[in-house]
């Protein structure tokens, strides 16, 4: 991803099992509901740095609820 993505009030994200991102330089996720990202351990979720040498900006969540778990791996 090359941009950073607001999602609208009240509209969720969820991450399904294998889904990877990758974010490039200052890219953002800004989630203002839900956020839900549970893996299963044949397919972690995997949220990274599009370039390992540059980081990318944050995830913020303003929901009311975050479920995940430990089959999830932010990095970057």
């Amino acid at each position: 991803m090359d941009k950073t993505i607001v999602l609208p009030y009240g509209v969720s994200l969820k991450l399904d099992p294998g889904v990877s991102i990758k974010l490039g330089p200052s890219v953002g996720i800004l989630i203002r509901a839900d956020f839900i990202a549970i893996g299963d351990e044949d397919r972690e979720i995997t949220i990274s740095a599009a370039n390992e040498f540059i980081p990318f900006s944050s995830i913020a969540v303003l929901g009311s609820k975050v479920n995940r778990d430990d089959l999830i791996k932010v990095d970057g």
